[in-house]
């Protein structure tokens, strides 16, 4: 028993164990609130009493770290000021819009001829709690973005306060959305869900983006691109040049273009045997299952092969039901 509570109970628990006469004084300090609890071993109710502790102790652990990621979340935020905050989904079209921006700037203000490699890119993906204070991350930032206005660019898949000079945001639509999706959180790995049993999670996420972006889009100095229409012309990547104060330049803009098309990130992870993106965390692994790359097919229309009529009529009218637009996305 007293080993039972030496690993259990944390630095915000004092207790006092007397094994003569098996009686445990436990306090709990709770915002300085004290809850005292004596437990008999002798009483039926000791096993409802410990687990009623460990709850308790499991919530005060859970608020513990919701502060620390709220502090994370802030600092994060604080990285924006006087940048850019480029918020996303994963699967939507991020990696090829952060590709070119990124070459696009180091082409016209660095005089580079060369694609940004992964190392390169790495420093603009997904900031996030393990990657916030690592200073590669800013150094190598500035060195491609010195020339520009804009301090930071800070690419998070999640909600953050925003002080940005700028705000983008980028969404496809929902349906080869949930494939890609289904393919990066599940079939990746050694999951064997069903997209069919598993679409709602995963749509789950995109009704809240969705919403998010449109409440920032109108409340914010912020432009919204579909993944879509950016692989079907050069003009998002124009306006996008525009809305950030950039100059135009026709050799910059048709390098950057190329330097981030699928051809020439399949040819850099040939060249360095691994993802663009490096471990990916979600079972994806460069040369296992047959993958020898980061993109898997950035089609439109994908979704025809994965999911029946059934299946899209139900994804569709759930997201009706939650206030999606689904005229607003191009399916095929």
């Amino acid at each position: 028993m007293y080993s039972f509570f030496k690993n259990k109970i944390s630095e915000f628990v004092s207790y006092k164990i007397d094994k003569n006469n098996k009686r445990y004084d436990i306090k709990l300090d709770d915002n300085n609130k004290r809850y005292d609890i004596k437990i008999d071993d002798n009483n039926k109710k000791f096993d409802i009493i410990i687990e009623g502790l460990i709850n308790r102790l499991n919530l005060e652990e859970k608020k513990n770290n919701r502060l620390v990621q709220q502090l994370k979340n802030e600092q994060m935020a604080m990285l924006t000021l006087g940048g850019i905050w480029f918020y996303t989904l994963p699967k939507t079209g991020s990696t090829y819009l952060r590709n070119f921006l990124t070459n696009y700037i180091n082409i016209l203000l660095n005089d580079s001829t060369l694609p940004l490699g992964k190392n390169e890119g790495k420093k603009f993906h997904n900031f996030n709690s393990q990657n916030l204070n690592n200073p590669d991350i800013l150094y190598g930032q500035r060195f491609i973005w010195s020339k520009t206005k804009y301090s930071t660019f800070v690419h998070t898949h999640m909600k953050i306060k925003s002080y940005a000079e700028k705000n983008i945001f980028i969404l496809r639509n929902p349906l080869d959305y949930t494939v890609s999706r289904y393919f990066w959180d599940y079939k990746n790995g050694s999951s064997t869900e069903l997209i069919g049993d598993v679409w709602k999670d995963i749509i789950n996420h995109f009704i809240e983006y969705y919403h998010d972006k449109t409440y920032l889009n109108s409340h914010h100095n912020s432009i919204y691109l579909c993944y879509e229409d950016m692989i079907s012309g050069d003009q998002p990547f124009v306006d996008l040049i525009d809305f950030l104060g950039l100059d135009y330049s026709e050799t910059a803009f048709k390098l950057a273009l190329k330097f981030s098309s699928k051809d020439s990130v399949k040819q850099e992870e040939r060249k360095i045997n691994d993802l663009f993106v490096g471990n990916t965390g979600h079972g994806l692994v460069y040369g296992k299952n047959g993958r020898d790359s980061f993109i898997r097919s950035g089609q439109i229309g994908e979704w025809k092969n994965h999911i029946d009529d059934d299946l899209k009529a139900k994804i569709l009218s759930y997201l009706e039901d939650n206030g999606v637009d689904i005229k607003e996305f191009q399916y095929e």
